[in-house]
């Protein structure tokens, strides 16, 4: 989700993203629509993953923007053993010019 100009993701904790974004930093990232149709042009971008202790924030203000969604990820991340446990907070900055 969009926050003061940079992307807020959360995602599963060890995901083929968070392993990626250790190796390898830099992304491209692209705006699209819900079902991925491509809605702008593709932009540069440096990847970091948060601290643990951002998850829960991170989980929390992506809830409240796709709250329509919740209803499945909420009860399956507590069933999985809480948010702070299977989930990752990422953050993306788009690159000067980029």
């Amino acid at each position: 989700m969009p926050h003061e100009g940079k992307l807020l993701i959360s995602t599963d904790d060890g995901s083929w993203k968070t392993k990626r974004i250790k190796n390898t930093p830099r992304v491209t990232i692209q705006k699209c629509g819900a079902l991925g149709k491509v809605k702008g042009e593709p932009v540069e971008a440096i990847a970091r993953n948060l601290p643990k202790s951002e998850t829960k924030r991170v989980f929390d203000m992506v809830t409240r923007r796709y709250w329509w969604h919740a209803w499945w990820w909420i009860p399956q991340a507590i069933i999985r053993g809480g948010v702070e446990k299977v989930h990752a907070a990422i953050e993306v900055e788009p690159l000067p010019g980029g």
